[in-house]
């Protein structure tokens, strides 16, 4: 593949690229607001849902009462009567009359089966049945023994203003149920004579056909679509009533005995037996619930009580998933109709807008490559700090003055290491020397302004405690650089670093047609003499006075004063410090043990104090053999007793 072809494939590649760049962005937009419609009208529409299905149970339910509370104020209106206490005389003329009232109240009220009346063991002595919209007596000779059904025992068993209301069953006859299916629910009321004396008990069956009715009328009353599956439940789990009817009474009717809630939706059943009322959403679609007590809800004459029990009803509404989410979906199917032609109209723009930024791209970076060749010989930072923005702005003689860090450092090893190798290698060595190293010199914000052989002059120009921070960083890495060099068979790097805080000069220097920026100032030369001082001190890491000032913690480094020096020609002395923050950890604590007596044998020297400063010297030396600063003070102090240096002695050294 020929060159021109790669840089064609390469071009198709980027537009591409920079098209999917485009495009996604704006996909994810545009899909984002397209699912947002979607979420939020599925919200509403579950919102509506939801609202609607409980107002739903919420209407059924005052319904249900409300047909509870007629029958309880019939039967209060039953026991009132002074011709009911007159149906427990002899006195069969007396239930004439009353009989005519029975009648009648049946055939207009049309929703209970029958009255009993029932003596205290539980005898009829009165019956009425209706049915096909006539109320007729039963003979005396067909009035039967209700003493052991369960509702007669119960009548028995009130107290004066107290009423029964049975469980929601079937009617039976003889033993078995009646068919067709006839739904009922019995209230008893206990009947007193005057004096108190109980009597006996009215007993009313109610025709509770109308009252499950109730369930198929509730969804039109909201104009709703019969979307919602109402059904009542007893507190098992059977159905009363179901859309199906061959699911209906299951606790009554052998072949339907497995036809209950919990056999179809297992774990909602959980959820609404052990809740009094609620509403959740899952997998088989919207329930909501609520929990009816016909004998403790039902509310009539506050001068009855309804006797406790623990029968219940559950009366659930269930939306199927699918009608449950039916709105959403035919939205959603709106929403894509629009959507995908908006997407390809967007996916057309990105190629567009794709080719045209290449156009541009491809300037920006031939640009960019002359920057990047520029920063490579004159460094961007210093573009920076000449206040000039592109290197295309610089112009000779451009400089101004600040207050910046020096760090000097160059290889003390430079000439053995050099001696044996090949040009080619030295540049080799230098460069991965100085690639090792300038990490250190950027994570601490400075820069490499000028590389002289193996030497480097690095500026810091937001704060010294950077240039310490980076010389000590540098120690560390050569050591590992040169456990390497070690394990090659190399001769290991030694270098060392000088520090220097003060006024200098940045600028270019050159002619029109070639120019350099450079550093000038004493602080240049100052840095320079106390890099060269390190190897007089063989010591790593030294530091001027003005660095140690402008150190927040000072105390947090390893640094000791060792001397006071005077450049040549310069006035003002120069304390100088060493950081030996990279030393072995055993002699960084044989220094700092001696440091106490090393900063009084200093103190005497400077004062001339010769004798007493060799003695700590020597005790210093003893308690660190690995320091060399020691040494250098003994030789001192041994000439200078020899040959003392008269009444203008100051203590300060020349570098």
């Amino acid at each position: 593949m020929d060159k021109q072809t790669k840089i064609k494939l390469s071009s198709k590649f980027f537009i591409f690229k920079r098209t999917l760049v485009i495009f996604f962005p704006l996909f994810i937009f545009f899909s984002a607001i397209i699912i947002f419609l979607y979420l939020t009208e599925s919200e509403k529409n579950r919102v509506i849902i939801q609202k609607r299905n409980i107002n739903n149970l919420a209407l059924l339910e005052k319904l249900i009462k409300a047909d509870l509370n007629l029958v309880i104020s019939d039967l209060m209106y039953l026991t009132a009567q002074h011709e009911t206490k007159k149906i427990f005389n002899e006195d069969l003329s007396d239930k004439t009359s009353a009989l005519k009232d029975y009648i009648l109240f049946l055939e207009q009220r049309g929703i209970y089966d029958q009255i009993r009346f029932l003596d205290i063991t539980g005898m009829e002595i009165l019956r009425i049945n209706y049915k096909n919209g006539i109320a007729k007596h039963v003979p005396k000779h067909k009035l039967q023994f209700k003493g052991n059904r369960y509702y007669s025992i119960e009548a028995n068993n009130l107290f004066e203003n107290e009423i029964y209301v049975s469980p929601l069953d079937l009617n039976m006859e003889k033993g078995k149920i009646e068919h067709p299916l006839k739904p009922v629910i019995r209230f008893a009321a206990p009947i007193f004579s005057n004096a108190g004396q109980k009597q006996g008990a009215v007993i009313v069956n109610y025709l509770a056909e109308t009252l499950l009715k109730r369930l198929d009328e509730i969804p039109d009353i909201d104009n709703s679509s019969n979307e919602d599956d109402i059904m009542l439940l007893n507190k098992k789990g059977y159905w009363l009533q179901n859309s199906d009817p061959q699911k209906e009474w299951g606790f009554m009717l052998k072949e339907r005995k497995q036809k209950k809630l919990q056999h179809r939706f297992y774990r909602e059943w959980e959820k609404i037996s052990l809740n009094e009322h609620g509403q959740f959403i899952t997998d088989n679609g919207l329930f909501s619930f609520v929990t009816i007590y016909p004998n403790i809800n039902a509310k009539g004459d506050s001068y009855y009580i309804i006797k406790d029990s623990d029968d219940y009803w559950k009366l659930v509404s269930h939306v199927p998933v699918d009608i449950f989410y039916s709105k959403p979906e035919k939205y959603l199917s709106m929403l894509i109709f629009v959507y995908v032609p908006v997407i390809i109209l967007i996916a057309f723009g990105s190629l567009m807008l794709s080719s045209a930024y290449y156009k541009r791209k491809l300037a920006e970076i031939y640009l960019k490559k002359q920057n990047i060749s520029y920063s490579r010989f004159v460094p961007k930072e210093f573009i920076s700090l000449l206040n000039r923005k592109k290197y295309t702005d610089v112009k000779l003689s451009d400089s101004v003055q600040k207050n910046i860090t020096i760090l000097f450092s160059d290889i003390r090893s430079y000439t053995k290491i050099s001696e044996n190798l090949r040009p080619e290698e030295i540049f080799f060595f230098l460069n991965e020397y100085f690639k090792n190293i300038n990490p250190s010199v950027i994570i601490h914000k400075g820069f490499i302004d000028k590389f002289i052989g193996d030497a480097i002059m690095v500026l810091f120009p937001e704060s010294p405690e950077h240039a310490l921070l980076a010389a000590i960083e540098m120690k560390s890495r050569l050591k590992a650089y040169n456990e390497e060099r070690v394990r090659s068979g190399l001769i290991p790097v030694k270098s060392g670093f000088g520090l220097h805080y003060g006024e200098v000069t940045l600028g270019t220097v050159g002619t029109p047609e070639r120019m350099d920026t450079t550093v000038i100032g004493d602080t240049v030369n100052l840095t320079s003499r106390l890099e060269t001082a390190t190897k007089v001190f063989k010591a790593d890491i030294i530091l001027s006075d003005s660095v140690y000032k402008k150190l927040d913690h000072p105390d947090s480094y390893c640094l000791r004063q060792i001397d006071t020096v005077r450049v040549k020609g310069k006035q003002e002395p120069v304390i100088i410090y060493e950081s030996f923050d990279t030393d072995e950890p055993d002699t960084i604590d044989k220094k700092k043990q001696s440091l106490p007596i090393f900063n009084q044998a200093l103190s005497y020297y400077r004062e001339g104090i010769f004798e007493e400063s060799l003695k700590l010297f020597k005790q210093c030396s003893e308690l660190c053999p690995e320091d060399s600063i020691p040494l250098i003070y003994l030789t001192r102090c041994s000439t200078m007793l020899r040959i003392p240096p008269g009444a203008n002695w100051s203590g300060v050294s020349t570098l």
